[in-house]
C-alpha cells in the first residue's frame, strides 16, 4: 500500500520555508508493511501448507490400512482353503506341474542296440538261439536244446542239464527283432531273434562267389549270375534247357563254367583226378545249397566205349574246388585211358530246368 505524505504543511495553504514566496516543498514515500504484518502472512501460509500435508499423510494412511485388511483377508481365505482340503493350492499346483510323466508305455516297442550281438548265440556251437533254451542246474547257463541234448553236462561249471528252461531269455528271443545277416546282399525281412537262423537257412540271398579266377565278387545267386553275364562272357560255355550240348574236357582242368541263356543259372563240371584210377566228373549248380536241384545226363562216346550218367545236381553257393569226391557221391568216373594222347575228350550234356524231373531211361 502507497500514500502520500506531506512533510511541510498539513494543507497548500501553510507557507513553506522563505516564505510565501516559495512554493511548497512535497515529497512522497512508499510506505512497507511492518514485521507484525510479515510475520502474520507467513504464520497464515505456514497454517495452510501444513493443512495440506496433514491431509496427504490421513491419504497414505487410509490406502496402507485398505491394502493390509486386502491381504489380512487372502491370509484368512488361504487358512480356510488348507483347512478344507489339507494342502495349500499354489504349492499343488507348482509340484503337479513339475512332477515328471511315469505313464506306463503299453504295448508301445522300443529300440535297442546291441553292442555284442553273441549273447543271443548259444556259448558252445556258436549258432543263434532258438526255443527251448535250457540252463544248467546250478549256476544258470545257457545251452541250445541241440548241445544240452549232446553234451548233457555244462562246459562252464561241469553242472548237468536238465530239464530247466531259461524263460527269461526265451522271453527275450519272442521279443526281439532283428535283421538278416544277408541285408546287405539284398535281404529286406526282419524276424524275431529266435527265427532268425530258420530264415537265415533258407533265405533266398545267401551269398554266392564268382567262380572266375582272380574275382572276389560275393553277392545273392540271381546277382552273381548278372555280374558273370557282363564281366565274364566269355569264360562260360552258353547252354539251353532241354536241347542237347557238348564240351571239351581236358584231363587237369579242375571245373568249367555253363550258364543258361535265359534264366542266367549258372552250373559248375567239376573234374576231379583220382590218381591211378581215373576222372571223376560231376554237375552241381551255383546257388544256395537249399534250393531246388536241376537233373541233368552226362555222355562220353571214344573208341567204342560209352559212359553214361543220369543224376540231379548238387548245390553249391560258393566252392568251385571241394576235394575229391566222397563214397557217397554221384559221379561220373571216366578211365584214364580213354583220354588217349591228347589228354582231353568230348562230352554230352542234358540238362532240365530247376524241379523237373526227367523220364527214366
Amino acid at each position: 500500500m502507497v500514500r502520500r505524505t506531506r512533510l511541510f504543511g498539513d494543507t497548500e495553504d501553510d507557507e513553506g520555508v522563505g516564505g510565501s514566496s516559495h512554493p511548497v516543498l512535497k515529497r512522497y514515500r512508499r510506505d512497507f508493511p511492518s514485521m507484525t504484518s510479515w510475520e502474520g502472512q507467513r504464520e497464515e501460509s505456514e497454517h495452510d501448507g501444513s493443512e495440506e500435508e496433514y491431509q496427504e499423510d490421513d491419504d497414505e494412511l487410509e490406502y496402507q490400512e485398505d491394502e493390509d485388511e486386502l491381504e489380512y483377508q487372502e491370509d484368512e481365505e488361504e487358512q480356510e482353503f488348507i483347512a478344507d482340503n489339507g494342502y495349500d493350492e499354489d504349492v499343488y499346483i507348482e509340484d503337479e506341474e513339475e512332477e515328471p510323466n511315469y505313464e506306463p508305455i503299453g504295448d508301445e516297442p522300443i529300440n535297442v542296440t546291441l553292442n555284442d550281438p553273441g549273447v543271443f548265440d548259444c556259448p558252445i556251437c556258436f549258432e543263434p538261439l532258438t526255443i527251448p533254451v535250457f540252463q544248467c542246474e546250478n549256476n544258470g547257463h545257457i545251452a541250445c536244446y541241440y548241445c544240452s541234448s549232446k553234451i548233457h553236462k555244462c562246459p562252464s561249471c561241469s553242472s548237468p542239464f536238465g530239464s530247466s528252461r531259461c524263460r527269461v531269455i526265451e522271453k527275450v528271443l519272442e521279443s526281439s527283432t532283428t535283421s538278416c545277416r544277408n541285408s546287405k546282399y539284398g535281404c529286406k525281412q526282419t524276424m524275431t531273434y529266435d527265427k532268425k537262423r530258420e530264415h537265415e537257412k533258407a533265405c533266398m540271398h545267401l551269398p554266392c562267389s564268382c567262380p572266375h579266377s582272380g574275382c572276389d565278387f560275393v553277392a545273392s545267386s540271381r546277382n552273381l549270375y548278372k555280374h558273370f553275364d557282363t564281366n565274364h562272357v566269355s569264360s562260360a560255355t552258353k547252354f539251353r534247357y532241354y536241347r542237347d550240348f557238348s564240351i571239351t574236357l581236358k584231363k587237369n582242368e579242375r571245373f568249367t563254367v555253363l550258364q543258361e541263356r535265359n534264366e542266367g543259372t549258372m552250373f559248375i563240371l567239376k573234374n576231379r583226378v583220382i590218381e591211378g584210377v581215373g576222372n571223376a566228373v560231376r554237375l552241381n549248380c551255383l546257388q544256395p545249397s537249399f534250393m531246388k536241384e536241376s537233373y541233368y545226363k552226362l555222355g562220353i562216346k571214344t573208341n567204342g566205349n560209352v559212359l553214361r550218367l543220369q543224376s540231379y545236381t548238387k548245390s553249391s553257393p560258393c566252392q568251385v574246388y571241394d576235394g575229391p569226391p566222397s563214397a557217397m557221391a554221384t559221379f561220373l568216373l571216366i578211365p584214364l585211358d580213354l583220354f588217349g594222347s591228347s589228354d582231353e575228350l568230348s562230352i554230352n550234356l542234358f540238362i532240365w530246368p530247376k524241379g523237373v524231373k526227367p523220364p527214366i531211361e
